[in-house]
């Protein structure tokens, strides 16, 4: 649930900036201060909690009255300065592309984060939502305001902008979600059913830090061979409110938020891995905006949407709510690292260099001066989706997913390791190769990094795979691969990870899509396409061990062209050693693939001709 204003982006401040702004913090110097176009300042909430945001003005405001858009975050909303000019604000430049566009941009720390005072009883909770909707209030009420306010964000800043719809705010217009998880179980966490250990390990590290909370500071100090306060010194300084006690009022906050609950702690110790699971102030259902779809679609508000085919499952829970939610909304779906700011296209080679600010703001930008605009300008009455297909380099539009035109093509797996039209004349099993070190690589689609994207598949040849023979003509795909498995297990438990890869005429693998299942609950092939699991406790079944069971899957959806000459190659894994936690007891589980004859295992593609 990184960001791109995330505890990532410290890396961006170099060390003599940290020393410095170390220095003047116990010099009691104040780097930055209120000026006509920026000032900064906290908002009281009911329960008496200081919340801090820095608000931005167009420059020409004059008598104007604007409308403003809301970035809430707990990645700190800003960094302590150097220097007074405007420009060396960390906000700068995103302040700059919408004030010039004639709007406002508020950006405010959430509770028990940066200079906000109070604690996190958790992440994406009932109090923080509250929070927000009374700045929304506060906001549509200020001496610059229209009375019109949109919500963004990217990652967690931007599954907090969506949530803000079910608060129901009548100023309230518009949200942009962009690289969000739309189910935060499903699309981020526990994908599949499967807990993903190191992107939760590393998340609660590094906001543990950014909060300053003493347990996690000094567990990265003795990573570092540090003292506790040699490194705390070394951190980045959240900027304080303006006022001669902004310093001041800073530290008394920070000191509030050593209390902060870990959101990913406290699901690890409680293994809270069922999708029903709550505790205290967590649950994983009401703090994804997938659990009150009924509020979100009350509240009218319009969508900007963006989200990549290779974040995560950020695309997945951008096409659930494109085909289950009413709102209005304009959805981009690319080929892009997390936040947008690289193009990671696998079938066309490495990363294409960076996105500039302006390049990776300028929809959104655009969707909030329609609908925030006192202006009477057309605004979108129908959903859309802009689909970027990989292999291509086109983008292409559609008001239906899959799109009109792509027909599902069944292939069956055959025990000579090949995927055919016809089902193989008799029975058999073919066993799932184990290996040991099998994983995607540490710059894969699970870490949520601002990153380019690359998958490590020199670890996927001892795979269980099977091929097609070559296409003859191109072909797109768009939508889910699906797969229909009749296995057998020797354990209760378990899991299961499918791989699309292409095939170049070199015989190089170019990775498609995944997905990955923990056993316990699995789908029957009778379930209807676009099926989930529900991955409750109520719901889970063990794995009749020895006997076949079915397994019906959908990989992470996609949009790709198959060129003339390229095979698909579907591969098999029983783990993902750089991801996620196993589930069998301990032994390499022994997996059977039942291929053949009518109860025969397949994958379906979801193909479109060429245009």
């Amino acid at each position: 649930m990184t960001t791109d204003r995330s505890v990532l982006d410290e890396v961006k401040l170099t060390r003599r900036q940290c020393l410095y702004a170390g220095a003047l913090a116990l010099l009691g110097v104040r780097a930055a201060s209120a000026t006509g176009r920026l000032f900064s300042r906290y908002v009281r909430m009911r329960d008496g909690t200081r919340i801090a945001v820095d608000i931005w003005l167009p420059a020409d405001l004059g008598t104007r009255k604007v409308g403003t858009i809301l970035q809430p975050t707990r990645y700190t909303r800003a960094f302590q300065k150097i220097g007074a000019s405007l420009a060396n604000d960390s906000n700068f430049e995103t302040a700059e592309l919408i004030n010039n566009a004639g709007m406002a941009y508020a950006i405010a720390d959430g509770r028990g984060t940066g200079a906000s005072f109070g604690s996190r009883g958790g992440e994406l909770t009932a109090a923080e939502f509250d929070d927000f909707g009374q700045l929304i209030d506060w906001l549509s009420t200020q001496s610059f305001s229209n009375g019109r306010v949109g919500a963004m964000g990217s990652s967690y800043p931007g599954t907090l902008a969506e949530n803000l719809a079910k608060m129901r705010r009548p100023a309230l217009r518009a949200v942009a979600p962009r690289f969000n998880y739309f189910d935060v179980y499903r699309h981020l966490s526990v994908p599949g059913g499967l807990y993903s250990r190191t992107f939760m390990d590393r998340w609660r590290q590094l906001v543990g830090v950014a909060d300053r909370v003493p347990e996690f500071v000094c567990a990265e100090a003795a990573r570092k061979q540090q003292t506790c306060a040699v490194f705390a010194a070394t951190l980045p300084i959240p900027k304080p409110v303006d006022g001669p006690e902004g310093l001041a009022l800073l530290q008394a906050a920070q000191r509030e938020h050593a209390s902060n609950v870990s959101f990913a702690g406290l699901v690890d110790a409680n293994k809270l891995l069922f999708r029903d699971d709550a505790r205290d102030q967590f649950s994983w259902t009401t703090m994804s905006p997938a659990g009150d779809l009924a509020a979100i679609e009350q509240s009218n508000v319009a969508y900007f949407v963006q989200a990549s085919w290779l974040d995560a499952a950020s695309a997945a829970g951008a096409l659930q709510r494109f085909g289950s939610l009413r709102n209005v909304q304009q959805v981009q779906i690319g080929a892009w690292s997390h936040g947008g700011a690289e193009v990671c296209d696998p079938l066309l080679g490495p990363a294409s260099g960076e996105r500039s600010e302006a390049d990776v703001l300028s929809g959104t930008i655009a969707f909030f001066s329609q609908h925030l605009s006192d202006a009477v300008t057309p605004k979108q009455t129908s959903s859309k989706l802009s689909y970027y297909v990989m292999g291509s380099g086109e983008w292409r539009e559609t008001s239906v997913w899959p799109p009109a035109g792509t027909r599902l093509q069944r292939r069956y797996l055959h025990p000579d390791g090949t995927l055919q039209d016809a089902v193989a004349p008799r029975r058999t099993t073919v066993p799932l190769a184990i290996v040991t070190n099998h994983g995607t690589g540490k710059t894969a689609r699970w870490g949520a990094r601002p990153t380019p994207v690359a998958f490590d598949r020199t670890r996927a040849a001892g795979l269980t795979a099977f091929t097609t023979a070559a296409f003859e003509r191109p072909c797109v795909l768009a939508g889910n691969v699906r797969c229909g498995l009749r296995l057998t297990c020797d354990q209760p438990d378990g899991s299961v990870f499918v791989y699309m890869d292409v095939v170049l005429p070199t015989g190089e693998l170019r990775y498609l899509t995944e997905v990955g299942q923990r056993l316990i609950h699995r789908l029957d092939w009778q379930a209807p396409a676009g099926s989930q699991a529900g991955f409750t406790r109520a719901e889970a079944r063990a794995v009749p061990t020895g006997e076949p069971f079915e397994l019906l899957l959908e990989l992470l959806p996609i949009a790709a062209r198959i060129e003339a000459g390229w095979r698909l190659r579907v591969s098999f894994a029983d783990r993902d050693v750089d991801w996620f936690d196993r589930y069998d007891d301990g032994r390499a589980p022994a997996i059977g693939i039942l291929v053949g004859e009518r109860e025969g295992s397949w994958v379906e593609l979801p193909t479109m001709l060429t245009r």
